[in-house]
């Protein structure tokens, strides 16, 4: 979640951020763990609006 956020403080439009189907990651819960992450960075930069 840090290198999303630091990309929007070093001036990003956007991020991408890509990961496997659900069911069908490797490490196993890594992609739904990824999601969580993402979402919740989501969160975070709603509530900081304009402070970003």
């Amino acid at each position: 979640m840090l290198h999303i956020l630091k990309a929007f403080e070093k001036g990003a439009a956007g991020v991408l951020v890509m990961g496997c189907q659900e069911g069908a990651c490797r490490h196993l819960t890594g992609n739904i763990r990824a999601k969580e992450r993402v979402n919740y960075a989501k969160d975070l930069l709603e509530e900081l609006g304009d402070k970003v």
